[in-house]
């Protein structure tokens, strides 16, 4: 897109309003991204990837990750 003769600053608000437009949308996004981690229960997860050291070590020791 670009200005015309009568209006030559069409294009730079034009890229303005596109570079907002994908600053919001990517801020929502993560959004949607911080909240659906936040929903999960890590010590099911835990459970079901190393049920062996979730059986042998505390989940808080397994959550920081080192041994005891």
């Amino acid at each position: 897109m670009r200005g015309d003769r009568d209006r030559p600053g069409l294009a730079p608000l034009w890229s303005i309003i596109f570079a907002l437009m994908l600053i919001i949308a990517s801020l929502l996004i993560g959004a949607l991204v911080w909240i659906a981690l936040m929903r999960i229960d890590w010590t099911e997860v835990l459970r079901f990837i190393a049920p062996t050291a979730f059986e042998t070590r505390s989940i808080e020791e397994i959550l920081e990750g080192g041994w005891r």
